[in-house]
């Protein structure tokens, strides 16, 4: 398994696993959501919220985590 941080570049493949990994939520929450935390983590981090994780050559989950002051 390999590893990637999610930063506004990845915003596309994360929100692709976080609305078929919790679909409850309608896809523009989780938009609304990670433009948010990546807003945040930019300004008081270095713009990464979390990880994805790939295995055998596709993203297969994802690991969100904010940055703390």
């Amino acid at each position: 398994m390999k590893l990637r941080p999610i930063t506004r570049e990845e915003m596309a493949c994360a929100l692709t696993l976080l609305t078929e990994g919790f679909p409850l939520l309608p896809e523009n929450t989780w938009r609304q959501s990670l433009a948010r935390m990546l807003a945040y983590a930019e300004e008081e981090g270095d713009g990464v919220v979390g990880q994805i994780g790939m295995a055998g050559g596709r993203d297969v989950g994802i690991c969100l985590a904010l940055p703390v002051s």
